[in-house]
């Protein structure tokens, strides 16, 4: 039996270019393989691909919310600073 010349993960890569947009004939001829070849690394990694699609929603999702948390401390750092400041220079 014949050895891959691609390792799993660069074919979980290669299969998850198709999932950002680019058509299988384009993906086949810039890695020169088949469409056969295409659709059986498909079939064997579904579940793989799936999984990566969920976890990568979840990290989307924890890191919107991060961005808001960071934003609310932003906002009160904020006016920390506007109201020492204003103690500061505003001392008669």
């Amino acid at each position: 039996m014949r050895n891959s010349k691609y390792t799993e993960e660069e074919k979980l890569q290669i299969l998850l270019q198709h999932e950002s947009g680019i058509t299988v004939d384009e993906i086949c001829k810039r890695y020169n393989i088949s469409r056969s070849t295409f659709y059986k690394w498909h079939k064997k990694s579904f579940f793989y691909v799936e999984k990566f699609k969920t976890e990568k929603r979840q990290l989307m999702e924890e890191n919107k919310k991060l961005r808001e948390i960071l934003q609310t401390q932003d906002k009160y750092i904020e006016e920390l600073l506007r109201d020492i400041l204003m103690k500061r220079f505003l001392k008669p």
